[in-house]
């Protein structure tokens, strides 16, 4: 479709003029492309798209699976035009959206998928301002969801009584299970007191078997705004979380750049923090904080290869407070520059036996960083040596 053109019968010679035309006249038989030009736009209101629908713009490259020609370069796609949508789009079952330059009334989410399975978000521009909103956020989603690809940018702090600002990412269910979530090449920045760049919270009973953070870009500006938080809670588990080749820079106090913490009883069976760089700026803001709480567990945890050049406190915290089993492999990570007393390594085993694969050697594996072990230089009772996790 050309918005804002003469009215058309949908075809490539005679296009629809607006997107919603062209959404009422899909048939849901997972053939449906709904796909825009930018034309003249004044702006697309809200829309909602329907099940297995792909609403695709020609500002990307578009390529598509055909049954003659295979793998598919649809035409006139790759403008760099990205038509804007001045509303809330909602993504339903088995849907796509690529393309598009979203930017909501204030207080608005900009893409929302909620209830429904296996959707896809790329290449899109969002932008939002407002308290307690989100750039893109998932909601109960099962199946499959991948993100790739977006530049999401949030403006907004929480309010008192829930301490969540402007997210720029937010992946969040209650007793749902969602197979695989991939997070990949997004670029988040977010401003605000509590505004995460990318939060993950599985909650009340919820399940993810896969999550994969790679290769994102995500500054967050503001005091508590954690960079990348993976956060399962209340009886909930994720069965394996790979964080990879992330660029993280939080500037705020108490905002750390990645920060991982099963909580309430949850796990994460494997957890991988590996080849990512993360900056901290502002008091008490670690690099990368692990935490267990209250009989949650991590047994496997395996942190190697981060770059961590400057932190607001520690450059890297591990602790189990109140947890289960933690066992950690810490190899190859580069850490310097902590401050207000922070160190390269700090290590807190709580009540736990806290276990590490070559726990005599982790000064020489990791460049050698000091490692502080329950505030002191030497590891404890607690602290046990093993050759593999779990």
């Amino acid at each position: 479709m050309a918005l804002g053109g003469a009215a058309g019968s949908g075809t490539f010679e005679a296009p629809f003029s607006t997107v919603q035309d062209g959404l009422t006249a899909t048939r849901g038989d997972r053939n449906d492309i709904v796909y825009v030009q930018s034309g003249t736009n004044p702006g697309i209101p809200a829309f909602t798209i329907p099940a297995n629908v792909q609403v695709l713009s020609t500002g990307v490259t578009q390529q598509i699976q055909t049954v003659q020609q295979g793998l598919t370069t649809l035409p006139l796609s790759g403008s760099g035009v990205l038509p804007r949508v001045t509303g809330t789009i909602t993504l339903g079952n088995s849907t796509t959206l690529a393309g598009f330059n979203i930017t909501p009334p204030i207080g608005n989410v900009g893409i929302l998928a909620s209830g429904v399975q296996n959707i896809t978000i790329r290449q899109n521009q969002v932008s939002v301002n407002g308290n307690e909103t989100a750039g893109i956020r998932l909601q109960n989603v099962t199946g499959t969801a991948t993100i790739i690809g977006n530049t999401v940018a949030t403006t907004g702090d929480s309010f008192l009584t829930l301490p969540i600002g402007a997210q720029g990412i937010l992946v969040e269910s209650n007793n749902a299970a969602l197979n695989q979530l991939t997070l990949t090449g997004n670029t988040v920045t977010t401003r605000g007191t509590d505004a995460y760049g990318i939060l993950i919270y599985p909650n009340n009973n919820s399940s993810i078997t896969t999550a994969a953070v790679l290769g994102n870009t995500v500054t967050t500006i503001g005091n508590f705004a954690h960079g990348i938080f993976i956060a399962p809670n209340n009886n909930s588990s994720i069965a394996t979380a790979t964080l990879s080749g992330n660029t993280v820079n939080s500037i705020g106090d108490f905002a750390d750049g990645i920060r991982v913490i099963p909580d309430n009883n949850s796990s994460i069976t494997t957890a991988t923090i590996s080849g990512n760089t993360v900056r901290t700026t502002g008091a008490n803001a670690n690099g990368i904080y692990t935490e267990l709480r209250v009989g949650s567990s991590l047994p496997s945890l395996t942190l190697t290869n981060n770059q961590i050049p400057q932190s607001g406190f520690n450059n890297v915290l591990i602790a189990n407070f109140g947890g289960q089993t933690l066992c950690a492999s810490i190899r190859g990570n580069f850490a310097q520059n902590p401050a207000g007393g922070g160190v390269n390594f700090d290590l807190l085993s709580g009540v736990a036996a806290f276990r590490v694969i070559d726990l005599p050697n982790l000064n020489t594996n990791n460049n050698g960083g000091t490692f502080r072990y329950d505030f002191v230089a030497l590891p404890t009772a607690n602290y046990v040596n093993v050759p593999s996790c779990p």
